[in-house]
């Protein structure tokens, strides 16, 4: 087997590929890149994870939200959470969200 460097070693920190997409972290600031290393969502935010179900939790100026792949905030990023643990990924078309130190779940509904 070979193996070869197909993305250059340019970012401060990467996590796994999910969904065809990768957070990485640039300056202290978190993006997503694709497989060929193209820098998909740009590096804005101040923390993301990885695509579930079409959506990715991400933080801007300390409020939590969801962006789809394109960057859309699809959720908008007023979500606060406690230590900044962030969201849960979706699962069965749920996430785990905290509001004014409650916790309930946000539901995808397909339009």
């Amino acid at each position: 087997m070979k193996v070869e460097l197909t993305i250059p070693c340019i970012y401060d920190s990467a996590m796994d590929f999910s969904e065809g997409l990768a957070p990485v972290i640039h300056n202290r600031k978190h993006g997503f890149i694709d497989k060929s290393g193209n820098m998909v969502i740009n590096c804005v935010y101040d923390n993301a994870r990885g695509f579930s179900e079409g959506l990715a939790p991400v933080i801007l100026n300390g409020k939590w939200g969801y962006i789809d792949k394109s960057g859309n905030e699809n959720i908008k990023c007023v979500y606060a959470y406690e230590n900044y643990e962030g969201p849960e990924p979706f699962s069965e078309g749920l996430s785990c969200v905290n509001v004014d130190g409650k916790y309930g779940f946000l539901a995808k509904i397909e339009e």
